[in-house]
């Protein structure tokens, strides 16, 4: 419980120890996407319908909500409530909070179409799966790496042939856009001008002229702009798919062009932000190991990335100053009925969401899927290593083997996420969202508490009888 409230508490005694955007302490990192400020971006936030629980930018100038809150947005009786749904490179049905809830929701779609290379236990309930090519047929962006102060990029380049049939993600969703006439057709203009763009002399006029004409409708210019450079510089990429890429290269030698400057070196000082955008991703393209593209001032971080234009961080907004005063006046939750507090969906060495679908991939000793209960819960509920238990949360319950793990408290249990996939034919594990409740969840961002779940353990008839207490 209170999720936002702590991690707020952790921000807030960084900040008082001067410990925020300083050598040492805890530092603003980038990527590829150089950050801009946008006075105007936390006004008219847009709402859950149902619950509304506002959009919060995590990742970028754009609102985002917790994929937990889908369900209810189906299922809400409202005319504007969530008809159809395009889900890709994701399986909310077995990777998202109470599965049970999103089986509701199914019932209520209109259309469900996956964008995904596997047959997930999503996609086996789409109306359409659209195929796609696996990370080594394509063209990919590894988001994982983060340096600092480096800006570190790694684009990786296809090492083997997909099926004709698949196709990458841009492509798929460039036809839809066209079929469905969201941004038109690109002006002949772009066309003509694209066969030049790759040089730095001919970069400028091309994108003077494409972020013109995408301005003609504002709400989408952004949008508009990028669909029309994968249409018109795209066909003289080594693949359409890296045009976005190409776009970024061009506007970090705009927008971040000191950061870039310290990477490049003073011999750059005088380019024009064509010729160093060229160069990013020409080097980005040269070096598929990943490469350095910038390098953030250590001095300056905090000044540099707080958002509001006076420079000044916000320690005490109401709405978490309320919450402090909910937590004091909060008893701790306690249910007889269900005693232990379950962390449900740790990660482990065995687990990798849900990427890997053949489980033959993980080795040594199990078991790998196992309700991890400490030795004083294990003595008292009669269990050892390897007994079969049952899990109950008033959302569902789960049988599974027990496995004793020394490091944990009395009353605390945790069991792995990445579990309960189809392969084959053979179910692997179980699949810790039939436990979860999404109505039990933070009120600013409508996550569940997946780590304090309520639960009750019973050991299974036949388990190896031990001595409790």
């Amino acid at each position: 419980p209170f999720s936002t409230l702590i991690s707020y508490l952790i921000r807030v005694l960084l900040a008082l120890t001067g410990n925020v955007g300083r050598p040492g302490g805890n530092v603003f990192f980038e990527t590829l996407l150089a950050p801009v400020r946008e006075p105007g971006r936390r006004r008219g936030e847009e709402r859950a319908l149902a619950s509304g629980i506002p959009a919060i930018a995590a990742l970028g100038n754009f609102g985002m909500f917790s994929p937990t809150l889908v369900p209810e947005e189906v299922l809400l009786d409202h005319p504007e409530r969530l008809r159809a749904l395009i889900v890709e490179g994701s399986n909310p049905f077995l990777s998202y909070s109470d599965t049970q809830r999103w089986r509701e929701a199914r019932a209520e779609l209109d259309l469900l179409v996956v964008i995904e290379p596997a047959m997930t236990e999503t996609a086996r309930l789409a109306d359409y799966v659209l195929p796609t090519p696996v990370g080594y047929e394509k063209w990919e962006m590894a988001n994982f790496p983060k340096s600092y102060p480096e800006v570190f990029v790694q684009i990786r380049p296809p090492v083997v042939p997909g099926p004709a049939e698949a196709l990458p993600e841009p492509e798929i969703y460039a036809r839809l856009a066209e079929a469905m006439g969201i941004f038109g057709e690109a002006p002949a203009a772009l066309h003509d001008l694209a066969r030049g763009a790759l040089d730095p002399e001919g970069a400028g006029p091309f994108l003077g002229a494409a972020q013109e004409l995408a301005a003609t409708e504002p709400t989408i210019a952004k949008e508009r702009l990028i669909f029309w450079t994968y249409r018109t510089v795209g066909p003289h990429l080594p693949s359409p798919a890296l045009a976005a890429i190409w776009l970024q290269c061009h506007l970090n030698a705009m927008l971040r062009f000191p950061d870039v400057l310290r990477t490049l070196g003073p011999a750059w000082q005088e380019k024009s932000p064509f010729e160093v955008g060229a160069e990013l991703f020409q080097r980005i393209l040269d070096h598929p190991e990943g490469v350095e593209i910038a390098r953030l001032s250590e001095d300056t971080n905090l000044e540099d990335h707080v958002g509001f234009e006076d420079g000044r961080i916000r320690l005490a907004p109401r709405p978490m100053l309320d919450e402090i005063q909910r937590a004091v006046a909060t008893p701790p939750r306690l249910d007889p009925d269900y005693p232990f507090v379950l962390a449900a969906g740790l990660r482990t060495r065995w687990t990798a969401n849900t990427i890997q679908r053949d489980p033959t991939w993980r080795k040594g000793r199990g078991p790998h899927c196992a309700l991890n209960l400490s030795p004083a819960d294990a003595r008292e509920l009669g269990v050892g290593n390897g007994d079969r238990v049952h899990v109950s949360t008033r959302r569902g319950g789960l049988t599974l083997p027990a496995q004793i793990d020394p490091k944990l408290l009395p009353g605390h249990m945790w069991m792995p996420n990445g579990f309960g996939m189809v392969h084959d034919g053979i179910l692997d594990g179980v699949n810790q969202n039939e436990l979860t409740d999404a109505a039990d969840r933070d009120p600013f961002t409508g996550i569940p508490h997946h780590r304090h779940v309520q639960c009750r353990v019973e050991r299974l008839a036949g388990a190896a009888q031990r001595p409790t207490g």
